[in-house]
């Protein structure tokens, strides 16, 4: 009984760190292309304000 239960838990363990590194994962992605975006309109920015 006590070995079914602890091979659940163990299970149930590498299932939600599994999960938790996903989300981190796509946060990270997210995150990282928002800078991006954010880098590539102030360099477009800036290269505009530079040839007026």
């Amino acid at each position: 009984m006590q070995a079914t239960y602890l091979q659940m838990k163990n299970a149930a363990i590498v299932i939600q760190s599994a999960f938790r590194g996903m989300k981190v994962r796509n946060y990270l992605r997210k995150s990282h292309q928002a800078a991006t975006v954010i880098q590539a309109h102030f360099r477009g920015y800036s290269q505009l304000k530079k040839y007026q």
